[in-house]
């Protein structure tokens, strides 16, 4: 059986299973913590054994609030950059840069930079490779604070 309550905090209507009541949860519109009320009778819904939710004379319409603004809404979920392999066969190839510093490929006592930039080059293929570039770079290293000059690679190519 499932009652209505609304949030404490921004008024948001929610709808639970009767057992979940007295228990403490995060409500999805806030993401403020709510304890769930224990329900009245009136407030819970009790649908007929096999009815269609349509026709329940318990359904209560809900109303959400949904902010309006002027003009286009701001995109919260980027859209992620095409794979090498779809970006290969788009026939309007664009000119591409790929960086690769040493210190990003380093793991427990091993260097592996020159193997993840061999695998990068060989993914892109040479007719596509414009040119590789030697980096050098100098950044603070966060556990002893001193300063170390590094190298990496930029690759500019077609895909």
């Amino acid at each position: 059986m499932d009652f209505t309550f609304k949030c404490n905090h921004c008024h948001q209507e929610l709808e639970v299973d009767i057992a979940a009541a007295g228990t403490s949860v995060e409500c999805p519109a806030c993401n403020r913590k709510i304890n769930i009320p224990v329900p009245e009778a009136s407030q819970i819904h009790v649908a007929p054994h096999g009815a269609n939710a349509a026709n329940d004379p318990n359904r209560e319409e809900k109303h959400f609030v949904v902010p309006i603004h002027e003009g286009p809404a701001e995109a919260l979920i980027k859209k992620a950059a095409p794979t090498l392999e779809v970006a290969a066969k788009d026939p309007d190839k664009k000119i591409r840069v790929w960086t690769l510093r040493r210190v990003d490929t380093m793991s427990v006592n091993k260097d592996n930079f020159d193997e993840v930039a061999s695998a990068f080059l060989q993914k892109v293929g040479q007719e596509y490779v414009i040119s590789v570039s030697p980096l050098t770079y100098t950044y603070r290293d966060l556990a002893t604070g001193t300063w170390i000059t590094d190298y990496g690679i930029m690759v500019v190519f077609r895909g």
